[in-house]
Order: structure tokens, then C-alpha cells, then sequence
């Protein structure tokens, strides 16, 4: 039985970030932000437009999100998933990305997945592909 959706304020960015949650149990931030880049980079390579429409600001560990920290604070404020919100918000620096600030999935999560079957099965891939990988390998 498909669990009916709740009506919140939801971006495509949300939708995106609750579907990797759920679909890889546990994930960390960085490691997020980049799988969440690499699903932007190959939707736009398919369909020539981007899905999220978000920013990414370039490090030199690889690809961020820009307001990740309001994103998943928003997201853990509607139960949608579960993480550590003081370690979240705790400042770090640019060499911070080997801390890992974990991100897991409530039951909530299941209700807010990619709703277009061509960008879940993409966002699927993607997992497949990369999500072993570690950050570093990313």
C-alpha cells in the first residue's frame, strides 16, 4: 500500500534528499551533497535541465550545497529524517569533510521519494554507481 504524502513545503531538493536518505539507510553530509551532485550533473546530461535547480559551491573536496545545513535542519524538523542537529550546525572548517555528520531515515521518509519514475530510477543508478564510493573516491 502507497503511503499518502503530508502536505509540507517540499523543493524537488527535499524530495531528492529524503529519497537518498531512504534508499541508502545512513549516509553522510558530504558524501550527500556529492551524490546529490551527481544526480543533478547526469539529469541535466539526459534530459538538458536541471532537477533540483540548486547551487553547489565548488571546495576542494568536491561539490556542496549551498544552505545544506538549513536544508536538512528543515527536513529534521518534519520528522523526515534523523540527524545529530548540534554536530550539524557545529562550525567546520574546509579540511572538516572526514568528520562525518550522519544522516538516516525516519518511517516519515518513505512518503516524500521522487514522485516521476525516470528521475527515481535515475537518482537510483546513481546510488548504484557511486554510493559505495567514499567521499574521497568521489
Amino acid at each position: 500500500m502507497k503511503k499518502e504524502r503530508k502536505p509540507l513545503s517540499l523543493t524537488h531538493l527535499d524530495i531528492v534528499t529524503a529519497t537518498i536518505v531512504h534508499e541508502m539507510e545512513h549516509v553522510g553530509v558530504f558524501h550527500y551533497c556529492k551524490l546529490t551532485y551527481l544526480f543533478e550533473y547526469f539529469f541535466i546530461k539526459n534530459f538538458g535541465t536541471r532537477y533540483t535547480k540548486e547551487y553547489f559551491i565548488k571546495l576542494p573536496h568536491g561539490p556542496v550545497i549551498c544552505d545544506y545545513k538549513r536544508q536538512i535542519s528543515k527536513l529534521y524538523n518534519y520528522n523526515i529524517l534523523n540527524v545529530d542537529i548540534d554536530e550539524l550546525n557545529r562550525a567546520k572548517r574546509l579540511d572538516d569533510y572526514n568528520e562525518t555528520v550522519t544522516i538516516s531515515p525516519t518511517p516519515e521518509s518513505a512518503c516524500y521519494l521522487i514522485p516521476e519514475r525516470m528521475a527515481y530510477s535515475l537518482l537510483r543508478q546513481v546510488l548504484r554507481e557511486f554510493g559505495s564510493l567514499t567521499v574521497k573516491e568521489l
